[in-house]
């Protein structure tokens, strides 16, 4: 009897021992699926994006790395632009960053406080061919939070301390690309303008108001004004009153390395007195606004 005793002794001593040596395993384990991060539900890469609400719709395609940006439905390719690749880019990570945790409310009479009835909520759509999703989102005008909701579901989730809200609020021209024009510096050999400027830069010499006299500038004064043409873009599209105003007269002449590749963009003072130049590349038809400072690097040499 006592051997049996001291073997049921034994083992409860061991089972003790043996669950005191698992125990902060087991604590942490279940500690840690308690407290994981569920995946954001918009971490996949879609290929297409649908961004709608009462007054607007704007999709936008990716075809290879290119995405483009349409008003409504996009049924022909005559409808689509060029997308800023670099916002949507930033658009998505910001929206792979957002969890779907707080629930701040249930009940679907009170949805117009977090601007998530049909008047004032967004309808965000992401799709590829494995894949697709679709959100409500609000964005109060009184708030700096952002709120989202699942179409058939009542529950309402807070987002806090966010960026998504500037890009929900962006119109089509504001999604668009403004590139003037993107060219290495070191492919621009030379930089000839005509018209309310006049001066000619070739390597390191500048010729001023298109003279044959020539003076030799630094190596690096050239460059920042070849560099002005790294990736020249534009804040916004003109206006047709501001388009019109355009001389094309005016003229940048961009020399090339291959003779056959010269790029020619026409130029404009936006107004007396104004920081802007009204600017466009004579192989496009899109006419864009550009600041000032973009330009002063080639136009001060003429000073």
């Amino acid at each position: 009897m006592k051997e049996i005793r001291y073997l049921v002794a034994s083992l409860v001593l061991f089972g003790i021992v043996l669950l005191l040596a698992v125990l902060p395993a087991l604590v942490q384990n279940t500690k840690n699926k308690l407290t994981k991060t569920p995946e954001s539900p918009f971490a996949f890469e879609p290929t297409e994006i649908k961004l709608s609400n009462s007054q607007r719709v704007l999709s936008f395609i990716k075809v290879d790395s290119s995405w483009s940006v349409a008003e409504g439905d996009v049924k022909s390719d005559s409808e689509k632009k060029k997308a800023d690749a670099e916002k949507i880019t930033s658009f998505l990570t910001a929206l792979k960053g957002t969890q779907l945790i707080t629930i701040v409310s249930q009940n679907e009479s009170n949805i117009s406080s977090y601007a998530l009835d049909n008047e004032q909520k967004y309808s965000l759509s992401l799709k590829n061919s494995d894949r697709s999703f679709e959100i409500y989102v609000g964005i109060p005008e009184s708030s700096s939070s952002v709120f989202m909701r699942y179409p058939d579901k009542n529950e309402v989730y807070g987002i806090t301390g966010t960026s998504l809200a500037q890009y929900f609020k962006n119109t089509k021209d504001d999604w668009r690309d403004k590139t003037v024009i993107s060219r290495q510096s070191k492919d621009i050999p030379s930089i000839e303008v005509k018209g309310d400027i006049t001066l000619e830069l070739n390597g390191d010499y500048l010729h001023p108001d298109g003279t044959t006299n020539r003076t030799e500038i630094s190596r690096d004064i050239s460059d920042r004004a070849r560099n002005a043409f790294a990736v020249l873009t534009g804040t916004r599209f003109a206006t047709p009153e501001e388009a019109k105003k355009l001389k094309k007269t005016n003229t940048i002449v961009l020399g090339s390395i291959s003779t056959s590749d010269f790029d020619t963009l026409y130029y404009t003072k936006n107004g007396e007195g104004s920081y802007e130049y009204i600017i466009q590349n004579e192989k496009s038809d899109e006419v864009f606004i550009v600041p000032s400072y973009q330009l002063d690097p080639l136009f001060s040499l003429n000073q």
